[in-house]
């Protein structure tokens, strides 16, 4: 299996360092890029083309929420996860209405989040040409 091309979407430059360094850590995982914005990740989409897209739910000017509903329309749309601090049920219940494929805490993301991406790339890899 190819590793998992991912961005990274997160207005807080910390966090999107530290999730950089420990996605790097796994064989299966490669990060393309970092933005710092929902603009900026879109820019980045359309270059790159990545499997997953893993971003923050409150960014400035175009949230988690506008991006994940922008990249679902577009044509082979990618994996898109969404991360926040905010109040589990009900942002998690607003980013599956508008596609995410997976929505995780902050503070769960070192325990949860890169067996989900490598159960969203081993569903992603059915049908999918290589």
């Amino acid at each position: 299996m190819n590793a998992m091309r991912i961005i990274l979407v997160d207005d807080s430059g910390d966090f999107v360092g530290a999730l950089k360094d420990f996605l790097g850590l796994h064989p299966l995982l490669e990060v393309l890029a970092v933005a710092h914005s929902g603009a900026e990740a879109l820019e980045l989409y359309e270059q790159l083309k990545p499997d997953a897209v893993v971003a923050d739910l409150k960014m400035e000017k175009m949230d988690g929420l506008e991006l994940t509903r922008l990249l679902k329309a577009k044509p082979d749309p990618p994996r898109v996860v969404m991360v926040s601090l905010h109040n589990r049920k009900f942002y998690e219940q607003a980013a599956r209405e508008v596609g995410a494929d997976g929505y995780v805490s902050k503070y769960e993301v070192a325990k949860v989040l890169v067996p989900l991406l490598l159960k969203l790339h081993g569903a992603g890899e059915v049908g999918r040409a290589g």
